[in-house]
């Protein structure tokens, strides 16, 4: 079906078509997309049969944002040109369209749905170019605020924070340390903590069924909106969400398969998760519940595993205890008493909003047919193993709704955070990906059958929106401008404007001026991590001084996090400090005037990316800041 002088005929139509447009003047992303579909085209019109088009246009769309992404690299961290950097984008992309055609569009029978076999074909190279997706944009789009925020734990490096455990910035300190303060230092350590995750979602899985459900698991941990990017960026639910993973392991080896050196496991890894984010207390408290009502686990209360596994987890997190004896339990106070006496919030409607986004309606559509069609997911012809499946089935749907059930009574009167959720639906992974894999059986009725056919249609939906979203973000899409102020756009260009300003001032008087941003976490945090990509030593390497030189707005009587403790405020006296705000009222008031003898003008200053305007911030330099 194909022939060598074809494919070098497209592959030569797209690159002179690129060196025409690119000759021209034309934005990379714009002409690198014109180019491939140009050649697609083509390809199209000489070698395929019109029967399969929708796999055509799905695997093409799949090489070019694939591709987009490779020639961001090669231009973007390795300083090529655009024209040699399409020498190499051009082979990739055609050799993700050769292998995206003859091993998941020309299947040899293409009349109803696919078979088993061909299904396990096509989740391979799925879970394959999921995988490849991921990594080639490691290093290539901004990183989030909250990222930044996490970076700044790894350069004030402690055994436990205001607002989060300190495993994450551990996580962050290992791989900068190495990296340096790079987004890819960031994705990478995100992306290894996902394979810890994957590692243990394929073992529980492959446990209760078999290697090729382990597969279609480890498929979903891939391409879940909640697991994607929990792969992608590095929050603190990137290792909440491996460890979870690891500790569902070991509970199924505890209680279904009465392992008793499993505790060891359970202990590590709720351990560890607590070290990560104080959300996986709710996976002890609901496999407590479990115990308490399941006849033959409540034998584990007479011995002594499950305490020596409680002792563990302890000792593992008493960083963070100590922490907070010598902060006045502030850490606790923050992530308990802090949110109950919150303000009333009828949030239940957001809830049930940050599950569909976490897992996609296909996905949730799936989750209920786990929990109302248990027969097809547990019946067998072997009577043991049925009651052994049954109790599995029972065990994860525990661990899953147990947590979720807290979540819901506590969003009838308090706000609701949209990642909240996202560990708690590894235990229902198994079930998705039964479902994907397997064959339904004659009569299974509706809801198992829409949920099947949903679920395997959105994954490759899901996959085509990452791709076109991650393009966006590093090299645009025509026609579609950035919004303003968000996802971090363009701050690497506006942190070395910000920067150029210190330098100016500190030629002109040698004082170096304190950077501040003027809102919670947002401003310092990105300021910080992108001021020290442009701060370099006489080597050229890059340094971590801007998070020494960057703090927040508590210095003006306003709340900033972790910034409280980094920048105390009577260390800061007489002071030349630069504030940074989104609008020119956050660096108005008598909260600012009567902290500075000198206070000048605000002044204006654009953020753009890929020559589009990205966002628009204010500056504003004040001299002799004072602390009281």
């Amino acid at each position: 079906m194909f022939s060598a002088i074809v494919v070098l005929l497209c592959a030569g139509i797209d690159i002179g078509v690129f060196y025409l447009l690119i000759g021209a003047g034309a934005a990379v992303g714009l002409t690198h997309m014109v180019s491939f579909l140009s050649g697609a085209v083509l390809f199209y019109g000489i070698k395929i049969p019109n029967t399969y088009w929708k796999g055509y246009v799905t695997v093409i769309l799949m090489a070019l944002f694939l591709r987009g992404g490779v020639m961001a690299d090669f231009i973007q961290m390795w300083g090529w040109s655009p024209g040699g950097a399409i020498l190499v984008a051009a082979p990739v992309s055609y050799l993700t369209v050769y292998l995206g055609l003859t091993r998941c569009v020309f299947f040899p029978a293409q009349k109803g749905p696919l078979s088993s076999e061909e299904w396990r074909t096509l989740s391979l190279w799925l879970l394959i170019y999921a995988v490849l997706l991921r990594l080639v944009y490691a290093g290539l789009p901004e990183v989030l605020h909250e990222e930044a925020y996490y970076w700044n734990y790894a350069q004030h490096l402690d055994i436990g924070y205001l607002d989060h455990p300190p495993l994450v910035g551990w996580v962050i300190w290992l791989f900068a340390g190495m990296m340096g303060p790079s987004e890819l230092a960031l994705r990478l350590s995100a992306f290894a903590i996902w394979l810890v995750g994957a590692y243990y979602v394929y073992l529980l899985t492959r446990k209760i069924f078999d290697k090729t459900t382990a597969m279609g698991a480890v498929l979903l941990f891939a391409t879940l909106p909640v697991y994607f990017s929990l792969g992608f960026v590095m929050l603190p639910d990137t290792p909440l969400v491996a460890c979870w993973a690891g500790a569902l392991y070991y509970l199924y080896c505890l209680l279904i398969e009465k392992r008793s050196m499993a505790w060891l496991g359970v202990g590590v890894f709720m351990g560890l998760g607590m070290l990560s984010k104080y959300t996986i207390a709710l996976l002890g408290g609901a496999a407590l519940v479990f115990v308490l009502m399941d006849r033959d686990s409540r034998r584990w209360l007479l011995r002594p595993e499950p305490y020596l596994a409680v002792v563990v987890a302890v000792v593992l997190f008493s960083p963070v205890i100590a922490w907070n004896i010598q902060n006045e339990w502030v850490s606790f106070a923050f992530q308990s008493t802090r949110r109950v006496a919150g303000s009333f919030d009828f949030d239940l409607p957001d809830l049930i909003g940050s599950v569909l986004i976490l897992l996609t309606p296909m996905g949730v559509l799936a989750v209920v047919a786990a929990v109302v069609s248990k027969n097809f997911f547990t019946s067998t012809v072997d009577t043991t193993v049925e009651r052994k499946n049954v109790s599995t089935h029972r065990l994860l749907m525990a661990l899953t709704f147990l947590p979720f059930s807290l979540f819901l009574v506590f969003s009838l009167f308090r706000n609701i955070k949209l990642n909240w959720t996202g560990p708690i639906w590894l235990g229902t992974l198994p079930y998705l990906a039964y479902l994907v894999m397997q064959r339904l059986p004659q009569h299974p009725g509706k809801l198992l059958v829409l949920a099947k056919r949903w679920l395997k249609t959105g994954i490759v939906i899901i996959l085509l929106f990452y791709g076109a979203a991650l393009h966006y973000l590093v090299l645009g899409l025509a026609g579609l401008p950035y919004p303003k102020n968000v996802f971090g756009l363009g701050w690497p260009a506006f942190a070395r404007q910000v920067e150029a300003l210190v330098g100016d001032h500190e030629r002109k008087t040698g004082e170096r001026p304190l950077v501040v941003g003027m809102d919670k976490d947002r401003i310092n945090s990105w300021l910080a991590f992108y001021r020290s990509q442009a701060m370099t030593h006489a080597t050229g390497a890059t340094t971590n001084e801007g998070a020494q030189q960057t703090a927040g707005r508590h210095l003006f009587g306003q709340n900033s996090g972790m910034y409280l403790f980094w920048f105390p405020i009577e260390e800061q006296e007489r002071k030349t400090m630069i504030l940074v705000g989104r609008k020119p009222q956050d660096l108005e008031g008598t909260h600012i005037t009567s902290r500075a003898k000198k206070v000048h003008e605000i002044k204006e200053m654009l953020i753009r990316k890929n020559g589009k305007i990205a966002g628009r911030y204010y500056y504003r330099m004040i001299e002799g800041y004072q602390a009281n």
